[in-house]
């Protein structure tokens, strides 16, 4: 291990807690090279699912409901507060894809981070990620840990793709029922960048759920098959958000 690598290590764990999640990452994605050779490209999966027969467990006109939502959303952050486009009456998935990439080639990592997890808070009404925390998250952080995972999964289909309630392994104890385990994530294969991935999901969704929800969660994308594994109260570390930064371009990106 460099000097430098091993530095960064000891500053990270000398972190306040609340902090770690998002100055690491900043900083480790400002002095890490990126990768320039083919060599170290991800290809991932050669097949992809039909998108168009995957559906959520509530139904197909709950899943385009949400989409529009998050779009308008997504589209407020990207082109500036209080932007509307009248003349869109229906959205697709490919138009969320667009403006992530917009989003991502405009901004700096930081402002990523920080415009994807605005949108996610402007889904919910400002109070609930608040209450959740202090009705739910802190008094019963194992039910709410389940109960998140099922809602992502009851929720998620539309924006991840097929997904199921899985298992996770905490300290080394099996935890049941506590994850989600998406099987090949429809935000990554489209956009086709782990850029995009790091920057506008995985990092503000964790903060999302950490700093507002009152809720760990540590997401791991496999940038090979294209799973993620979300782990509801489990703490990202040093070893997991150095792999996720140091992850290389994907090979269509």
């Amino acid at each position: 291990m460099s000097l430098h690598r091993l530095l960064l290590l000891l500053w990270f764990f000398l972190l306040p807690q609340h902090m770690q999640s998002f100055d690491f990452v900043s900083y480790q994605r400002k002095t890490t090279a990126p990768a320039t050779t083919s060599a170290q490209y991800y290809v991932g999966p050669t097949t992809k699912p039909d998108c168009d027969t995957i559906v959520g467990p509530l139904g197909r006109r709950l899943d385009e409901y949400l989409l529009r939502i998050f779009h308008d959303k997504l589209l407020e952050q990207v082109h500036g507060g209080g932007y509307r486009n009248a003349t869109t009456t229906t959205v697709s998935y490919s138009d969320i894809i667009q403006l992530a990439k917009t989003l991502n080639a405009n901004h700096n990592v930081l402002d990523v981070q920080e415009k994807a997890l605005q949108t996610l808070l402007n889904m919910f009404p400002s109070w609930l990620p608040k209450s959740y925390s202090i009705l739910f998250s802190r008094p019963f952080p194992l039910f709410s840990a389940r109960m998140n995972a099922w809602a992502t999964y009851m929720l998620g289909h539309w924006l991840m793709g097929e997904c199921q309630v899985s298992d996770i392994e905490i300290n080394g104890t099996v935890v049941p029922n506590q994850g989600v385990l998406v099987k090949q994530c429809k935000f990554l294969r489209e956009s086709n960048c782990a850029s995009v991935c790091v920057h506008a999901c995985k990092l503000p969704t964790q903060r999302f759920f950490a700093q507002h929800m009152g809720l760990p969660l540590l997401m791991e994308p496999n940038y090979e098959t294209f799973e993620c594994q979300f782990s509801f109260g489990k703490e990202p570390n040093a070893t997991t958000e150095l792999a996720a930064m140091s992850v290389p371009c994907l090979a269509l990106c």
